[in-house]
Order: structure tokens, then sequence, then C-alpha cells
């Protein structure tokens, strides 16, 4: 075997391998307020902005971090009230959303 038989012997085991499924394109939504609406008001149950299922009773876990000495503020105060301190941050989160509600977009 000839040095070149042996080169492309070995350059075509080590060339990656092609992908055995294409790649899949997405349809991006295109939708207006009015159509983002629309979608509301029929009642269908996807989100059209992430794409995920509406539920607004569902609670949705999320992480933040506060300094340690209002942590522990917080949890004096829940035990000395008889309730859980994330039931302050919902309360927080909530007061927030009530005063900046015009800055909300319009669905």
């Amino acid at each position: 075997m000839d040095n070149n038989a042996k080169k492309d012997a070995l350059l075509s085991v080590m060339q990656p391998a092609s992908p055995a499924l294409p790649k899949l394109n997405r349809p991006k939504l295109e939708l207006s307020g009015t159509d983002i609406r629309k979608v509301k008001e029929e009642g269908e149950k996807r989100d059209p902005v992430a794409g995920k299922s509406l539920r607004e009773d569902k609670r949705e876990p999320t992480t933040i971090y506060v300094a340690a000495k209002d942590k522990r503020r917080l949890r004096l105060l829940a035990a000395s009230e008889g309730r859980r301190v994330n039931d302050y941050y919902v309360e927080a989160v909530n007061d927030f959303l009530e005063k900046h509600v015009d800055r909300l977009p319009k669905l």
C-alpha cells in the first residue's frame, strides 16, 4: 500500500461523520398584540411569547438572593407571626407588580 492510500484511509477515519438527523427549524411565531389577546380570549393554553403552558394559578419556583441579615430578620418576623418566609416574598412581589401595573404590556 503506498503512502497516499494510507494517508487517504487515515483521513477517512478521522473525518467527522455527518449528522444522522438533519436539524429542524421551528417556525417563528409572529403575533401582534391583538393576536396575543385573541389567543388568550379563545382559551388556548399556550403562551405565544414563551411557548409554555399558561396556568395562572400555578406557582413557579424561583431563586432570589437576599442579605443574610435580611433573611434572619424575615425568619424572626415569620416565627413571631406564625407565617412562612415565602409568604413575605410573595407579598413583596405582588405589591411591586400592583405598584408598577402601568408598565406591564396590555394583553
